[in-house]
């Protein structure tokens, strides 16, 4: 996972084998989902961009997670006023 330079959009790629269903939820601060997705079994490589430019500051969670595993990253989303012009940075952290 990774923030496309210059813009509040985090790349998520994955790769996984087949035959395996992979799950991402995406959270808010409060636990609320506000993405849900299901990878199938017969999908290898898989991509997913997730804009954060329409969302509130906080931190977010994305959760990847299978039958055996559950890896979680968390993203920070805060705004800056620099002078007269708001600004907004994006954080991931493992």
């Amino acid at each position: 996972m990774y923030r496309v330079k210059n813009t509040l959009t985090m790349n998520f790629l994955m790769e996984k084998e087949k035959g395996e269903r992979v799950s991402l939820r995406l959270r808010d601060s409060r636990g609320k989902i506000i993405h849900e997705e299901i990878v199938g079994k017969a999908i290898r490589k898989f991509g997913r961009k997730f804009n954060f430019s329409e969302v509130e500051d906080g931190r977010y969670t994305l959760e990847i997670f299978d039958d055996k595993e559950l890896i979680v990253k968390n993203i920070f989303l805060t705004s800056k006023e620099v002078l007269e012009v708001q600004g907004r940075s994006l954080v991931s952290m493992n």
